[in-house]
């Protein structure tokens, strides 16, 4: 099991005026490689203990950039409605999964 940083499309419509969002996600993958979850809510950049100091929060905030901007890279845009892929991996394994992670839908 494994993750990366997804750009996510969605659209959304206020008022008659048709909007696109573009969002950072974390995307979960199967074995197959396929996308089975992604985060409900897009990633924070950085996120330190309160006690930090700011070199710390800085630094967790240019890796985290850096990471996004080299997954994004190479990984198309994930447009919503996205269809999601069986998650095959068994509970005990997936303590990674984000708390917020989107439930998984089945193929058709």
């Amino acid at each position: 099991m494994y993750w990366n940083y997804r750009i996510v499309k969605s659209t959304s419509e206020h008022f008659g005026q048709k909007y696109v969002t573009y969002s950072i996600h974390e995307a979960h993958y199967n074995e197959a490689g396929e996308v089975y979850a992604i985060t409900e809510q897009p990633v924070c950049l950085s996120h330190t203990e309160y006690e930090s100091d700011e070199i710390d929060a800085l630094r967790s905030l240019q890796w985290t950039l850096n990471t996004i901007l080299k997954d994004i890279e190479k990984r198309p845009i994930l447009e919503e409605p996205i269809k999601f892929a069986k998650c095959d991996h068994p509970p005990s394994e997936r303590s990674e999964k984000p708390c917020n992670a989107q439930p998984v839908e089945e193929k058709e």
